[in-house]
């Protein structure tokens, strides 16, 4: 492997993102995904625990040339080719194919061991190699489902959980329990106290940010457009408001989450 793919002194002083744009914006997705794994794993080799994972990103590491370090500082970048025009409707995507989706990145996430920041890389790996119409269909499934979730039940659930949960600490909660799977997700629909089985370290993760912006981000990237919303969200949450001052109340709306966390 090259000597530039290691992340030597001169390298480590870099954010991630700094990286990554070293490694050529055209294949983001993967470089951080091996990126991310490396680091999780304090590893000095970006390939030793990554290489498993994202075998094209070595493939095409090993592409350069030997002496690489990166494109010269005073390169002025070219105007962006976009590969697609903006489709008229989102493609067809089933209930089925977008939790597809996400079973997909949390095996990733269960073979690497590593967090919310390796997830967030699989799902850009995930949405990017979506043309823009299926991008489309994907976030109008992950709107309409953070629209389901909007609800008062749910919201103090996220409340004991994390001592308070401001409305958009409860957009990330949403888009998190989206992103752990349909299981997860449908159960705390029904039962918002059914988040009880969960570890403590997965809880107290929920309040990830940036899953929401992946896909408009994504659609632009490839058509030069921002991605119209076809799903508006609701005004106001549904079901009953509770009272946060009120701790008997929020006990038994969750009694098993307010065992572990609201006294």
């Amino acid at each position: 492997m090259p000597e530039h793919a290691s992340l030597s002194n001169s390298t480590t002083g870099y954010s991630l993102d700094r990286f990554i744009e070293w490694l050529d914006l055209d294949w983001r997705p993967e470089a951080y995904l091996w990126v991310q794994v490396a680091l999780e794993h304090n590893q000095k080799k970006l390939g030793h625990s990554g290489m498993g994972f994202i075998p094209q990103a070595k493939a095409r590491i090993d592409t350069l040339p030997g002496d690489w370090t990166g494109p010269a500082q005073e390169e002025q970048p070219e105007e962006p080719e976009f590969e697609e025009e903006v489709p008229d409707e989102p493609a067809p995507m089933s209930e089925d194919e977008f939790w597809a989706v996400t079973a997909r990145i949390n095996e990733l996430v269960a073979e690497s061991g590593c967090g919310w920041d390796f997830r967030r890389g699989a799902l850009m790996m995930e949405i990017y190699k979506m043309s823009a119409a299926e991008v489309m269909a994907f976030d109008d499934h992950l709107h309409r489902k953070m629209n389901a979730a909007y609800s008062w039940p749910l919201w103090v659930a996220a409340y004991i959980i994390h001592g308070g949960c401001s409305d958009d600490a409860f957009m990330d909660f949403r888009s998190c329990l989206i992103f752990l799977g349909r299981d997860i997700y449908e159960a705390a629909l029904n039962e918002p106290d059914s988040l009880a089985a969960l570890d403590d370290e997965t809880l107290k993760s929920t309040l990830f940010e940036g899953l929401l912006y992946i896909a408009p981000q994504t659609f632009e990237e490839k058509t030069g457009a921002e991605l119209a919303r076809a799903v508006p969200g609701p005004k106001e949450p549904t079901g009953q408001e509770w009272d946060e001052d009120d701790d008997v109340a929020l006990a038994a709306l969750c009694p098993r989450l307010w065992a572990r966390f609201g006294v």
